[in-house]
């Protein structure tokens, strides 16, 4: 189980670096481009990529780490973790929702709903997770949580639901000609990395839920390491493949969608 378990824990921790190094190096570049004349979609796509995939994700490991770590974070850093994470990953979150307003919804008061009151209920799931004391080393996400949890994976959903719907759209165009296919591409890319995020969201709740003893998380760490580490690289390279693609990808994915005309 020790051999298995530190190959899991490579595999996650290089996983983990990979996702939040890209997402510091992609956010920061949105950010750069949006600061010399870039539109408001560009600001908000680099702030849900610097802060909910490389501060919260950073900082939330570290807190989850240490439930199986031999000697454990005092309880005030642990809590003081905790809970910055969870901050950065509400307006990290949040960035998401406004952009897929703006880019999908744009002046239609139905989308404005939806960002608004996503956006309220993961602030009040989380207060509420706190005020009941959620905040636990033996059980980070446990029911208080769960709240939280489902509000944070229903704004993803908004998010995969729009990407999906448009693309069907451009799909029809693109038998035309009137379609760009690197967009069409780009598209199912969000998507992809918006419904790895879901599988990453939901595990930890899933997990507490299921198994009640400290021993039974330790005996499936190394299962579950390994699995977070493909849903982590999924999104990881599902996004830079969206927001950095080689010329070679380019030329791929346009061959790619001529082939299916």
């Amino acid at each position: 189980m020790g051999g298995l378990m530190g190959v899991a824990a490579l595999l996650g921790g290089l996983a983990q670096l990979a996702s939040i190094g890209s997402a510091f190096w992609l956010g920061g570049r949105l950010l750069r481009r949006a600061l010399k004349g870039g539109v408001l979609p560009e600001r908000l796509l680099g702030l849900h990529l610097l802060l909910a995939i490389g501060v919260g994700s950073l900082l939330l490991s570290a807190a989850t780490m240490s439930a199986y770590a031999e000697e454990p974070l005092p309880p005030a850093l642990f809590d003081g973790i905790t809970v910055a994470g969870n901050l950065a990953t509400i307006f990290g979150l949040m960035a998401a929702l406004w952009f897929n307003y703006r880019v999908f919804h744009e002046g239609q008061r139905s989308g404005l709903l939806v960002a608004c009151l996503s956006s309220a209920l993961m602030w009040i799931g989380f207060v509420t997770y706190v005020a009941s004391d959620g905040i636990q080393r033996e059980a980070l996400y446990g029911r208080a949580s769960w709240p939280y949890v489902g509000a944070m994976v229903l704004g993803d959903l908004w998010v995969i639901y729009d990407a999906l719907r448009f693309r069907g759209q451009l799909r029809r165009r693109l038998a035309l000609g009137l379609a760009d296919p690197l967009v069409v591409d780009r598209l199912l890319l969000w998507s992809v990395g918006s419904l790895a995020r879901v599988g990453l969201v939901l595990m930890a709740p899933i997990v507490t839920a299921l198994v009640h003893t400290h021993e039974t998380r330790v005996a499936l760490a190394p299962a579950l390491l390994l699995l977070s580490s493909v849903l982590i690289l999924a999104a990881t390279v599902s996004l830079w493949l969206m927001l950095s693609p080689s010329e070679r990808y380019r030329r791929w994915v346009s061959a790619r969608y001529a082939a299916a005309r």
